[in-house]
């Protein structure tokens, strides 16, 4: 018997692994489309007689973005439950949001800068992340992050909200019994 929170073993929605499997296959098709047209517009944008890189960068910059996406979805969607806004109050649940926002760019950026410098290595070249100004591209990463981030709690805000409307357990019924 669990105690009934939405991320127990038996809880309203089904369990957190439930959950956990409904939003990677929303969040991968979402991230895997945006990858899809990320890499087409570099490739249209940059016609192959004028480009400065190879045809494999782009995919490298974005699988790379996207693998470090998808590796951290489950810690915010554990941090969701285990700190949710109803339990831990307005404040808190902001704070722990802002909290989770600045790890998951930590590790999102740093997680993707690897990923492209061994892309870059066993092609015998240098990846050079900060092109010159390391604070313009952190600031850069870091917007995108933030829109990222609001958008997956979106998606397991809205993943809670039917789990829970889906899984009403039916009013008990009352029987009278009249002999």
């Amino acid at each position: 018997m669990t105690s009934g929170e939405a991320a127990g073993t038996s809880g309203e929605g089904g369990t957190y692994l439930d959950r956990l499997s409904r939003i990677y296959i929303a969040v991968t098709l979402l991230v895997g489309l945006s990858c899809a047209v990320n890499i087409g517009s570099v490739l249209i944008e940059n016609p192959p007689d004028e480009r400065h890189f190879k045809f494999w960068e782009p995919i490298v910059w974005e699988t790379s973005s996207a693998v470090m996406t998808l590796g951290g979805l489950w810690a915010w969607v554990l941090i969701y439950y285990r700190f949710p806004l109803a339990r831990v109050g307005r404040w808190r649940f902001v704070a722990v949001q802002l909290a989770g926002f600045l790890g998951y760019t930590l590790s999102h950026v740093g997680g993707m800068v690897a990923l492209r410098e061994l892309a870059y290595a066993l092609d015998g070249r240098d990846y050079d992340f900060s092109q010159g100004d390391l604070w313009l591209r952190v600031i850069y990463e870091g917007r995108k992050d933030a829109l990222g981030y609001l958008l997956m709690l979106a998606i397991i805000w809205v993943e809670d909200r039917f789990s829970r409307q889906m899984h009403v357990a039916p009013a008990a019924r009352r029987k009278l019994e009249i002999r």
